[in-house]
């Protein structure tokens, strides 16, 4: 599963003009931005045919504008939580995308502007 053809599913989903890149490096602009980080998950099952690995999601708005990251947060949360599946993403067939935790959250404020960003990370499992 290529974190790029998560980004692409994910993309028409969301607002139009929104940017999503591919982490860990973040861009220092545009201020509204998804950064998809794949990380690692529990592996294997159902004897080696699906694999489960670990992405975090993290959203970044405008300066001074905590609420705004906090809806577009909950909006991708809503993305995959909510779909229909299994589904197909970039060939792959997808079992599940769940959270590994709970709900997006914010994170402490850093020093790029004052804007506000938030997390969350998932599982997904895909047949390999």
């Amino acid at each position: 599963m290529k974190t790029s053809d998560l980004r692409d599913w994910l993309a028409p989903q969301l607002p139009a003009g929104l940017t999503i890149v591919i982490g860990p490096r973040i861009p220092s602009m545009p201020d509204d931005m998804v950064i998809l980080t794949r990380t690692s998950g529990p592996g294997l099952s159902v004897e080696n045919v699906l694999d489960t690995v670990g992405f975090q999601v993290r959203v970044r708005g405008n300066q001074n504008r905590p609420d705004s990251v906090e809806t577009l947060a909950d909006v991708v949360d809503r993305v995959f939580v909510d779909a229909d599946y299994p589904l197909t993403i970039g060939g792959t067939h997808v079992t599940v995308i769940q959270r590994s935790g709970g709900a997006p959250a914010a994170m402490p404020y850093a020093p790029d502007g004052d804007r506000s960003n938030w997390t969350c990370n998932y599982l997904i499992t895909y047949a390999r």
